[in-house]
């Protein structure tokens, strides 16, 4: 028994140093990392919307409802059948920080969603995007 606690506070110890050298050398990038002299975008909002008229609003209200600045919000309009490309157009008047982008044309070996997802990833700006 005493061989295992003694394993236990040894796994215990290694945790805490990764936790500590990580929190030594891996510090967050700063603007100047960031390329751009501006205001960088620290975080971005990626989303991709197909036929999402009705809930699109109340999602990117309450976005613009956090705390967290700098942020930019993308909306990937993905061939939507509804009125989801004008709700969001008329959304982007009244937030600065929103963009809209236009699907293109899904290429031959994609699927929807990933290829919806990685040309809003190569829209964003921020440092970290969800």
């Amino acid at each position: 028994m005493t061989l295992f606690i003694v394993g236990i506070l040894f796994i215990q110890c290694i945790q805490l140093a990764f936790i500590l050298i990580n929190l030594r050398y891996f510090k967050a990038p700063d603007a100047k990392e960031a390329g751009t002299d501006a205001v960088p975008c620290l975080i971005s909002i990626l989303i991709p919307a197909r036929n999402e008229e009705k809930t699109i609003t109340s999602c990117i209200d309450s976005i613009f409802q956090q705390d967290v600045t700098p942020l930019e919000v993308i909306v990937l309009n993905d061939h939507s059948e509804d009125a989801t490309e004008l709700v969001v157009t008329e959304l982007a008047k009244r937030y600065d920080r929103l963009k809209v982008i236009q699907g293109q044309t899904l290429p031959k070996g994609w699927l929807g969603k990933s290829y919806a997802c990685q040309q809003l990833a190569d829209a964003a700006c921020g440092l970290y995007y969800d």
